[in-house]
């Protein structure tokens, strides 16, 4: 009798948790109930991520143009207060997804895709990872850490409060402003642009200019 009342409360755990899932025309989605502080983790080997903060407790999910045959190549799941979204396709580079994820605004992110663009559309409160080998990283303004590194493409980044690293091995970088610990910027084939570095900029590149508005303060 015991151990049926631990699964049943398991089980209503799980319900609470899982606000919907559904599967309609090709569009997966899934949502869970989270708090505020949790992370995002999602690692796709195909496909762009494009993700949107919001002022819900709430991480919702969708997966556009998916086939039911691809279904059981993508995991979506709740641990604890992190949300994963995984997607191995086996047949490889040629079944790209469009990922969309909206998340709250006071939540860190890592996010990786080994072929395709990465889009956050809005403030986050968190440390930011975002790393791909074949498009470009756009990411607006963040209280946090940011790393982001792409093989082949742009990376445009607003304003940061925090330590920043940002890398392409062939594209522009462009930056807002800068607070906090010294911004380590590196291209290998293109131009640094970034408006204001208040603690001052590490900046490389092999094939381009580098332009900074203002450094180490007004």
């Amino acid at each position: 009798m015991k151990t049926r009342n631990i699964i049943l409360a398991l089980i209503t755990v799980l319900l609470v948790n899982i606000v919907s899932y559904g599967y309609d025309n090709g569009d997966l989605t899934k949502s869970f109930k989270v708090n505020k502080g949790g992370k995002l983790d999602i690692n796709i080997n195909s496909g762009s991520i494009n993700l949107t903060p919001w002022e819900k407790n709430e991480v919702y999910v969708k997966v556009d143009n998916v086939d039911k045959d691809r279904l059981n190549d993508i995991e979506i799941y709740l641990e604890g207060n992190n949300v994963y979204v995984k997607y191995n396709s086996k047949w490889g580079w040629g079944e790209e997804i469009d990922l969309y994820v909206s998340f709250p605004s006071q939540f860190s992110v890592e996010a990786k895709s080994t072929g395709g663009d990465i889009n956050v559309k809005g403030n986050v409160v968190g440390n930011i990872e975002l790393n791909t080998m074949g498009g470009d990283v756009t990411l607006k303004n963040v209280k946090g850490k940011v790393r982001v590194s792409t093989q082949g493409g742009d990376l445009r980044v607003g304003d940061i409060e925090g330590a920043l690293s940002l890398s392409t091995m062939g594209g522009d970088i462009n930056i807002g402003e800068v607070i906090g610990e010294t911004a380590k910027v590196n291209t290998m084939g293109g131009d640094i642009k970034v408006s204001k570095a208040m603690s001052g900029i590490e900046a490389v590149t092999y094939g381009g200019e580098i332009t900074v508005k203002v450094l180490g303060g007004d």
